[in-house]
């Protein structure tokens, strides 16, 4: 069996190069059988109740457009990804002679997210399982409309197919209303990352090698980032003007991938106290401090783009060097680029913080349950969710990551430690998930960034006795 991170290496290792090569065909090879059917579904869930529950359904519902793709595919779908889909669903569903029925309404702003929750207060009960987003979670939450995931039995909550991380740092006084983990790719492909165009280091006397020594090394720091960029700026249309098109160093990038720098230094937005309450975290000094130093990275720097090109659009183009983003673009954008690009994890505030800390961005996945489910059929959602994660991570995941692509691209292995060492350095940002309670504090850092102004003070004082009423109704739902 292979690790995740392994084959999420080998994935994006190949969707990275892509853009390097010509398009490939991609009518999956209908010959190649990985594992028997007996294998799969046996070997699998042997470890859960053996019973069938005679064609009942579940009901799931998904509460954001771009995760169909990893729970909805038919019969006849022609690319292997969605093959995959299919077969996870048909697996599961056979094993255990169950119905699975996926909603496909679109639950992208909070009308739909209240929707639970009127569900809840009239106790109809629609949907057995459902996928949140981190920042669309709060609604149902707040309102107590979800059931406490300990309560359920077999849910194997220190296996590899949920994250741990996640899971312990949301869970309070033995509540943990929203589990993370592999019922869909989303916690990977929402990993804040900077991404580098290889082919344009050399022109400023750089390879991706020494890069990658530097990350190695512990020395990937903003101070490096900041120091490195210096000269990275050519004036490419010659007409004394820095203008998009341009080559730059570093740009600001994705809106919320900049979300990642705090977490990137070891920060965060809320702590538990000493009096083992929620708590604003936002101004230390050492957020202070790091903030400035962002901003005049964004901003200051020769060889930023600026409001040349805030966002980075040139990227695509092969003119810039550095570039905030989600590894989520991978999958989508970058994969138009005709250039060799690599992936890194954010930098550390210095060489003597002990580890690299990734972000998982906002729009990461939680899976919850409503309290309509009625109680005589907790274990058999328990039971079917766990199952479904655990295909998922064995057989769904390493095709988005591995088979759809191989035999047809080659393998940069430096690059494949690079995106081991990120999936093992994610990290979490608590307040996410009460982002809409919180006035939206959990992105004052990326305002500032984006602003160019370091207001955070004004921000958090401006909000505080509000924000902290909120903590306390939000710590308080964890000991009711």
């Amino acid at each position: 069996m292979k690790k995740l991170t392994q084959t999420l290496a080998i994935f994006l290792v190949f969707a990275m190069l892509l853009a390097a090569v010509s398009c490939a065909n991609n009518t999956p090879n209908n010959e190649t059988e990985t594992t028997t059917e007996a294998e799969t579904k046996e070997d699998i869930f042997s470890y859960l109740p053996s019973e069938t529950y005679d064609g009942k359904t579940l009901s799931m519902g998904i509460g954001f457009d771009y995760l169909y793709d990893s729970f909805v595919a038919d019969k006849s779908a022609k690319d292997i990804t969605s093959q995959a889909v299919y077969k996870r669903n048909l697996d599961v569903s056979e094993y255990f002679d169950i119905d699975l029925k996926i909603d496909t309404k679109s639950y992208d702003d909070r009308r739909g997210y209240q929707h639970l929750v009127d569900l809840a207060l009239t106790d109809e009960h629609v949907y057995d399982l459902f996928g949140s987003t981190q920042n669309m979670f709060c609604i149902p939450l707040m309102q107590k409309c979800l059931y406490n995931w300990n309560d359920f039995e077999y849910i194997s909550m220190n296996e590899p197919w949920w994250q741990a991380r996640f899971n312990d740092r949301t869970e309070i006084n033995g509540k943990l209303f929203g589990i993370a983990g592999s019922m869909d790719p989303s916690m990977i492909q929402n990993l804040g990352v900077i991404f580098f165009n290889m082919e344009l280091l050399p022109d400023f006397g750089l390879s991706e090698e020494e890069i990658y020594n530097v990350v190695n090394e512990g020395k990937w720091t903003i101070d490096y980032l900041s120091e490195t960029i210096k000269t990275m700026y050519r004036d490419l249309d010659r007409d004394g003007e820095r203008s998009k098109g341009d080559i730059f160093g570093y740009a600001y990038g994705l809106n919320a991938a900049n979300d990642s720098w705090i977490t990137a230094f070891g920060e965060s937005t809320t702590a538990v106290n000493e009096a083992n309450e929620l708590s604003i975290s936002l101004l230390s000094e050492k957020t202070l401090m790091a903030l400035d130093k962002v901003i005049d990275l964004t901003w200051n720097n020769p060889g930023t783009a600026g409001t040349a090109d805030m966002y980075g659009e040139s990227f695509m183009t092969g003119n810039i060097v550095f570039l905030p983003g989600r590894l989520l673009n991978s999958f989508d954008s970058l994969r138009k680029t005709k250039f060799a690009y690599g992936i890194l994890p954010f930098p550390k505030y210095n060489e003597d913080q002990a580890e690299y800390h990734s972000l998982v961005l906002d729009c990461g996945s939680l899976w919850c349950v409503p309290v309509t489910l009625p109680e005589e059929d907790m274990d058999f959602v328990s039971i079917i969710t766990d199952a479904f994660a655990k295909y998922t991570y064995l057989n769904l995941i390493p095709v988005f990551y591995d088979e759809a692509l191989k035999n047809k691209y080659s393998e940069d292995p430096e690059t494949a430690k690079m995106v081991d060492l990120i999936y093992e350095s994610s990290d979490f940002e608590f307040s996410f998930i009460y982002s809409m309670e919180l006035f939206e504090m959990p992105y004052f850092y990326r305002y500032c960034i984006e602003s160019g102004t370091n207001d955070l003070s004004t921000r958090v004082n401006r909000n505080t006795r509000n924000v902290n009423k909120k903590l306390s109704k939000i710590y308080d739902l964890y000991f009711d």
